[in-house]
């Protein structure tokens, strides 16, 4: 069978910053064809071990000794620990500090904290000012850039003492990654709109950001019924909290969170839950309300907890006119404790990966993927466009002219699978295949554009086109991008010169 001119993926991932790999096999050669690839923010993603953390490229380790005793002045330093004691004032000489930075850079560190007694108080310097970081007991990553050629510094605060082990430093590419997800196993292209992350305090719920209900949970057992740290997470670390709960009859109280919004608006709720011991098979409630009218309209999922973390998503939400706000609730049908973590809620209509925040809402950015300047892969007089996608949202991709899009091949989702035809801007084929309607299901997708013989080929089956056109200049993918947005997971695209090709085999 020809072989495609263009393919982005089908297992075959090259990432580097600002592009995504796309290629063109010759033989057995591989020639590249980067893809322009932004997103000015992190983004999260499953990765192939099944851990959901960051997409970045980090660099060496910048500290040259994790363990301290190399600037350290000031504290005691045993076994590759140090502790910091209350001091009444702070100079340079009772800092922890290595000349490590470059003006502009973005660094990844990641510190374990063993005790910190008295509540003290942990703050890194990026070269301007200091940054309060999370002091908790537990292995934490904060990002920072840096803001001049200089030292990093660590110092603390208030407290008694607090005990620090293996800081890393590295620099970090963050902005403008691909993200290949591995959610189901095997390797997607991740496409996502701007969202954010609402709740401020995404996993820390011990924090008084949650409000705790003394009914509902058993205050006698952690801070206010919350274990921190206490289990290893779906990002791999041991970051995961209890919520240990009260049996009681009024479902409405427990561990919970309101949000401020506006009438109109469509929020969507997301987190992870995991059983343990006994509680494995036993039942949670989550529940999302919103005010109307006085009282109270609610969505709510039941979930049996098992040994294994779920990501539980509730059905959108959509505020009234009195526009109270957003609550979530966390309580007990028969469980005595829970893991959870990585609580979010966004505004949009389904949800999105998981946004991490410690202290503040955070946003991220829409993923856009373009390609211009290929007329010599594709033809104008006819060809195939083809994809494995599932669609989160309505959206659609295209190949088109390079002028003002005048011609152009569609395939998107609009309530079903549909091909589109474009001849100097008007619709000359347009064609919905009403089998291929559902959302966050994969379907494999060709679009066979020739005059007087077109068709869409969904999952093996053929519908032809009617329609004659004449279509010029045919030189730039939209795969992702502002004016087209194709909101999802591709597994694979792929762009053919010929319509000489098995599409039942290709769809099947």
């Amino acid at each position: 069978m020809e072989k495609p001119s263009l393919e982005i993926g089908n297992s075959n991932w090259a990432i580097k910053e600002g592009e995504l790999l796309g290629y063109n096999r010759v033989g057995n050669d591989y020639l590249p064809i980067p893809i322009t690839m932004t997103r000015a923010s992190l983004g999260t993603r499953v990765n192939p071990e099944g851990l959901v953390n960051y997409a970045e490229i980090l660099g060496s380790e910048e500290v040259t000794d994790g363990g301290f005793p190399a600037g350290t002045t000031a504290w005691a330093v045993t076994d590759g620990t140090v502790t910091f004691n209350n001091e009444a004032t702070f100079d340079i000489n009772s800092k922890i500090r290595q000349n490590i930075f470059d003006i502009g850079k973005v660094y990844k560190f990641t510190y374990e904290v063993t005790e910190n007694t008295g509540g003290m108080t942990l703050r890194f310097y990026n070269g301007a000012a200091y940054t309060f970081v999370d002091n908790s007991v537990g292995i934490h990553t904060v990002y920072l850039t840096a803001t001049s050629n200089t030292y990093f510094y660590i110092s603390t605060l208030s407290g008694t003492s607090l005990t620090l082990k293996s800081v890393s430093v590295k620099e970090a590419t963050i902005d403008n990654l691909a993200r290949v997800d591995y959610t189901d196993g095997t390797s997607s292209l991740l496409a996502e709109p701007q969202r954010t992350n609402d709740f401020t305090q995404s996993n820390d719920f011990a924090n008084v950001y949650w409000s705790k209900s003394s009914s509902a949970i058993d205050t006698s057992i952690g801070t206010d019924g919350i274990q921190s740290n206490i289990s290893t997470s779906p990002d791999g670390t041991i970051n995961a909290d209890r919520v240990n709960f009260l049996l009681q009859s009024d479902k409405d109280i427990g561990l919970a969170k309101s949000i401020g919004s506006s009438a109109g608006v469509t929020h969507s709720f997301s987190g992870y839950l995991k059983g343990e011991g006994s509680n494995i098979g036993k039942d949670v409630i989550i529940r999302v309300k919103r005010s109307s009218g006085g009282s109270y309209v609610a969505v709510n999922k039941t979930i049996t907890l098992t040994s294994i973390w779920q990501r539980v998503e509730l059905d959108p939400l959509t505020l009234v006119t009195d526009n109270i706000g957003v609550r979530i609730i966390l309580s007990s049908n028969d469980a005595t404790n829970c893991l959870v973590y990585g609580f979010q809620i966004e505004e949009g209509s389904y949800p999105t990966s998981y946004i991490p925040t410690s202290g503040s809402t955070v946003t991220r950015n829409q993923d856009i993927f373009t390609r211009d300047g290929i007329g010599s892969l594709i033809n104008s007089t006819e060809g195939v466009l083809f994809v494995e996608i599932a669609f989160s949202d309505a959206g659609r991709l295209a190949i088109l002219n390079s002028d003002a899009s005048d011609d152009q091949v569609v395939l998107g989702f609009s309530g079903t699978v549909f091909c589109r035809i474009r001849e100097n801007g008007a619709n000359v084929v347009t064609q919905f295949v009403s089998s291929a309607n559902q959302l966050n299901t994969y379907y494999k997708i060709a679009v066979k554009y020739k005059s007087g013989s077109s068709a869409i080929w969904v999952d093996g089956n053929e519908t032809v086109v009617a329609g004659t056109f004449t279509l010029n200049d045919l030189s730039k993918i939209l795969f992702i991008s502002e004016g087209s947005r194709t909101y999802g997971k591709v597994k694979q695209l792929q762009v053919y010169k010929t319509t000489d090709i098995d599409l039942a085999a290709l769809t099947s």
